[in-house]
């Protein structure tokens, strides 16, 4: 059943695609309120400051209205848009020389602003997986967090991840191998699998 939603979600993506190739402004908005968000918190996720992040969203969205016909051929937009977007904000972080040690960042997995208020809600028990978790997160390098954020938070498949990261596919299955054996080992009654 959820396969059937996905296939019906990218198909609605790439008519949605089609009619901004063509010339559809409405399109391009409905484009841009589907994916703003999502840019927005992996450039959260990538510990990027507010307003380079709100630059790079800006330029990636501009220079994808201007070339729309470019777009024709993609096959998958939030992958496309994803790339670019990591490409223009990495670009931008450069230009400014803003120096983030990005080995050390920490996967914020979580942009809904209620998160904080809905976590005080929850019971004791609750707190302590949480920052079980956490900790167990901490402990994953970069790369791991990164793969594990596409993977389960954006939903990508492995060949898409690939692409977004620039490393093979089996690099890709690799990382989300040993970071889950990790995560496993570091929960408390989950030992490593045999």
């Amino acid at each position: 059943m959820k396969s059937d939603n996905s296939n019906r979600q990218r198909q609605d993506i790439r008519l949605l695609r089609d009619r901004f190739v063509e010339g559809d402004d409405g399109a391009f908005a409905e484009i841009y309120r589907i994916y703003a968000r999502e840019l927005y918190a992996f450039g959260i996720f990538l510990r990027a400051k507010t307003e380079i992040i709100e630059d790079a969203l800006h330029d990636v969205f501009v220079e994808l209205y201007q070339r729309r016909e470019k777009l024709a051929g993609i096959q998958n937009l939030k992958v496309y848009l994803m790339v670019a977007f990591k490409n223009r904000l990495f670009y931008l972080r450069k230009k400014e020389q803003i120096s983030i040690e990005i080995t050390d960042r920490q996967a914020y997995f979580y942009s809904d602003s209620n998160y904080m208020e809905t976590l005080m809600e929850y019971e004791d028990s609750l707190l302590e997986t949480n920052r079980t978790v956490k900790k167990v997160m901490s402990e994953l390098n970069a790369h791991q967090q990164e793969v594990l954020y596409h993977r389960f938070i954006e939903g990508l498949t492995i060949d898409e991840i690939a692409l977004l990261m620039n490393i093979n596919y089996q690099s890709v299955k690799n990382l989300l191998h040993r970071s889950i054996k990790k995560i496993r080992g570091g929960m408390p009654g989950r030992g490593t699998p045999s």
